[in-house]
C-alpha cells in the first residue's frame, strides 16, 4: 500500500492504475485517468480516456481530450451523464 504522503512517479502512476482495473476487472478501455503534469503521461496513455486537467503543455499532446476552464463534474459528461442526473 502507498503512504498518503509518497511521492508516486511516473511508473508508479501506470501501475497502480493497471493493478487497481486488474483487481477490478475492469478492462483498461474503461478506465477514465486524468493528469496535469509529465509524470502522468503514461498513466493518461493507458487508460481508455485520458484526460488532461489544467495541464501543462506537454501533456496536452498525449491527453485525448484536456479540461482547461471549468471543473471536475465536467469528467461527468464524458462519462455519458447529464446535468439532469446531477444531484446538487
Amino acid at each position: 500500500m502507498i503512504h498518503k504522503t509518497s511521492i508516486i512517479d511516473k511508473k508508479a502512476k501506470k501501475t497502480i492504475l493497471t493493478s487497481t482495473a486488474r483487481e477490478l476487472k475492469i478492462p483498461l478501455s474503461d478506465v477514465i485517468a486524468l493528469g496535469d503534469g509529465a509524470n502522468d503521461i503514461d498513466m493518461l496513455k493507458a487508460a481508455g480516456l485520458g484526460i488532461g486537467y489544467k495541464p501543462q503543455e506537454i501533456v496536452k499532446s498525449f491527453s485525448q481530450t484536456n479540461i482547461q476552464h471549468t471543473d471536475l463534474q465536467t469528467v461527468l459528461y464524458f462519462q455519458g451523464y447529464k446535468e439532469k442526473d446531477f444531484i446538487y
